[in-house]
C-alpha cells in the first residue's frame, strides 16, 4: 500500500488538525513522506462574493484573500512553521499548497510573481469555485443549485468550473492535479454526467503529461472516490500518472480508504504511479 501522502491540510487554512499533529500522525502510520498543501484562495472580488459571511463564520478568511499580497506574512510564517517542525520528526515532510485557479485578467501573471519568491516543493491545484463566463463573480462549487436562476445558469456554472480546471492543467505549473471531478459533491453534476467536458480534462491531463490523483474523501462525501471509475479508466489507457490522496483534513484522515483505492486501482490494473521526488516543478 502507498505508504506517503502529498494533499493533506491543516488549521493553517480549513483543517482542523495543526503541522504537528499530522506529521506525528503520517509518522504513527509509518509514511515516509507528508506533504502539507493548505488552500490558495484568491480571486479579486472574492471578498464581496455572496458566501463571504460563510467563509467568515468558519475562519476560512485568512486564505480567501482579494490580493495574493494579503496572504503574507501569514503565508510565509506558514511555511517556516512546517520547516520546523518538520526537524523533529524522521519523515520527510514537504511544503506545498492547494491553489484554486482564477482565469481572469492577470490573475496568473500574479501568481507566478507571488510563488517564485515562497519556499515551496510543489503546488497542486484543486478548484472548489466556480464563477460567471466573465470570471467576475466567485461561489463555491457546491452551491450552484443555490445561485442559479434556472438550468442553464447552472449548466453555465459547471462548464465554467471545467474549464478552469483545464486552464489550470494546461498552465504546467502543478506536480499535479487534485479532485478532477469533486463538483460531484455538489449534487448537480452526477456520475456519467458531463461526459465531454470530463474528457477534456482527461485529454488535457494526457497532452500535457500532468499526473492528478484518486481522491479517498469523495467515499464520506459521496460514497465515491474522485475521479470517478470510468474516468479512472480512460485515464489508465492514456497512461496518466497518478497518486493515492486523502485530502486529510484532521489526523483521523491521514491514509484513510488507502486500502480501498489500492483495490481499486488493481482491479483496473492501473499500474501508472508516481511520487514528487521525481515530478516535483
Amino acid at each position: 500500500m502507498q505508504k506517503f501522502t502529498y494533499h493533506c491540510h491543516t488549521d493553517f487554512s480549513d483543517g482542523t488538525s495543526s503541522v504537528e499533529e499530522m506529521i506525528k500522525r503520517a509518522v504513527e502510520l509509518g509514511f515516509t513522506e507528508i506533504g502539507i498543501t493548505d488552500h490558495i484562495e484568491v480571486h479579486k472580488n472574492i471578498e464581496t462574493s455572496p458566501e463571504r459571511e460563510l467563509v467568515i463564520s468558519k475562519g476560512w478568511d485568512r486564505i480567501h484573500k482579494s490580493k495574493f499580497s494579503e496572504l503574507n506574512p501569514a503565508i510565509n510564517q506558514h511555511i517556516k512553521t512546517i520547516r520546523e517542525v518538520a526537524k523533529k520528526y524522521p519523515i520527510d515532510v514537504l511544503v506545498g499548497f492547494e491553489v484554486d485557479f482564477f482565469c481572469y485578467d492577470k490573475w496568473l501573471e500574479g501568481f507566478n510573481e507571488f510563488r517564485k519568491d515562497l519556499d515551496i516543493d510543489y503546488l497542486i491545484s484543486g478548484n472548489h469555485f466556480t464563477t460567471t463566463p466573465d470570471n467576475e463573480n466567485v461561489i463555491f462549487a457546491t452551491s450552484i443549485d443555490k445561485y442559479s436562476e434556472n438550468e442553464e445558469d447552472a449548466r453555465q456554472y459547471i462548464r465554467t468550473h471545467f474549464s478552469n480546471i483545464k486552464k489550470a492543467i494546461e498552465s504546467g505549473i502543478f506536480s499535479f492535479i487534485a479532485h478532477l471531478d469533486f463538483i460531484r459533491w455538489s449534487g448537480a453534476v452526477g456520475e456519467f454526467d458531463y461526459k465531454d467536458e470530463r474528457m477534456e480534462l482527461i485529454e488535457a491531463l494526457a497532452k500535457t503529461g500532468t499526473p492528478t490523483e484518486i481522491n479517498t474523501k469523495g467515499i464520506k462525501s459521496i460514497g465515491d472516490f474522485y475521479p470517478a471509475q470510468w474516468m479512472l479508466k480512460e485515464m489508465n489507457v492514456r497512461k496518466i500518472p497518478i497518486v493515492i490522496s486523502d485530502d486529510a483534513h484532521h489526523t483521523s484522515q491521514v491514509g484513510i480508504h488507502f486500502d480501498k483505492a489500492e483495490e481499486m486501482l488493481e482491479a483496473i490494473n492501473y499500474k501508472h504511479r508516481f511520487n514528487l521526488k521525481h515530478l516535483i516543478k
